[in-house]
């Protein structure tokens, strides 16, 4: 998130006496987030030849989990425990992401929702090179995301889930994949491929936000109203993200219906219209 996203205007609007409506604030959640400027694991981040797990070692999504959209995948990511999750993958993974980005480059894959593997490596000898320069890079950080191992029970231990859970899991995954019915989550057969050909790999996904929403009442003309909630503070205006107005409730369930930008843009042009005109009246 953006270290501008102080929230200052929320304390500023409530001391000039606006209605700061805290029920319709939308905190929006963003997730499965790749915490890596690695081509390669963000990309199998973003491949359904890979399997999400949380702490507890379980799949809880079909793969990937962001084919459900950035934003609900975020609420989906924080359901589970600490909001941890790690996408594993393996060599079978690495091949059958790489011909499958072939085939939607050569425009033999129709109505793909997410993207493989991009960026500079296209060739298997290239993504492992690749691979080894970033884990090698890792581990040099101070908190490393990304972990490589020899055998599916070394890599539990290094990531930190249910051991017992975990082999378990792939061992339900792999079954699937010989059947093509994947009753955990319902992956399509043919993005179901066996987690057997080590050397095996994890990323741990994160969880991030493009900030809170919503907050000050405002009319049409963007003025915000008063505690009463029926007459004006003058010459106050909101705008943008704090204003109330892109969102609205089902169920008492906040959902976006007006784009950030365009949102931006015109509650800005109304905002500084009406400010405008205000300090014109005062001359």
């Amino acid at each position: 998130m953006s270290p501008m996203y102080t929230g200052d205007g929320i304390p500023l609007a409530e001391k000039a006496g606006a209605f700061v409506d805290y029920s319709s604030m939308c905190f929006r959640l963003l997730g499965p987030s790749a915490m890596t400027s690695s081509s390669v694991f963000g990309g199998m981040s973003l491949s359904p030849f890979a399997i999400t797990v949380n702490l507890d070692g379980k799949r809880f999504c079909a793969e990937p989990v962001l084919h459900v959209g950035l934003y609900d995948g975020g609420h989906v990511q924080v359901l589970q425990r600490e909001a941890k999750t790690f996408d594993i993958f393996d060599q079978n993974g690495l091949e059958a992401t790489l011909a499958f980005n072939k085939a939607v480059k050569e425009g033999k894959q129709e109505g793909v929702k997410f993207a493989a593997i991009t960026g500079p490596p296209i060739t298997f000898p290239e993504t492992m090179e690749a691979i080894q320069q970033d884990l090698k890079q890792s581990m040099t950080g101070r908190a490393s995301n990304l972990f490589v191992a020899d055998t599916l029970e070394e890599l539990a231990a290094k990531i930190g889930v249910n051991k017992a859970a975990f082999l378990e899991t792939v061992k339900n995954y792999n079954q699937a994949c010989e059947t093509g019915l994947d009753y955990e989550v319902g992956k399509e057969a043919k993005f179901l491929k066996p987690l057997s050909k080590g050397p095996f790999y994890a990323m741990q996904e994160g969880l991030s936000t493009d900030g809170a929403f919503g907050g000050i009442r405002v009319n049409p003309e963007m003025q915000a109203y008063k505690s009463d909630r029926r007459t004006l503070v003058e010459g106050l205006y909101s705008c943008g993200d704090f204003a109330t107005g892109k969102h609205i409730s089902l169920g008492g369930r906040r959902r976006q219906v007006l784009n950030d930008l365009s949102w931006a843009f015109s509650s800005g042009f109304l905002a500084g219209t009406n400010v405008a005109a205000y300090l014109k009246s005062l001359t």
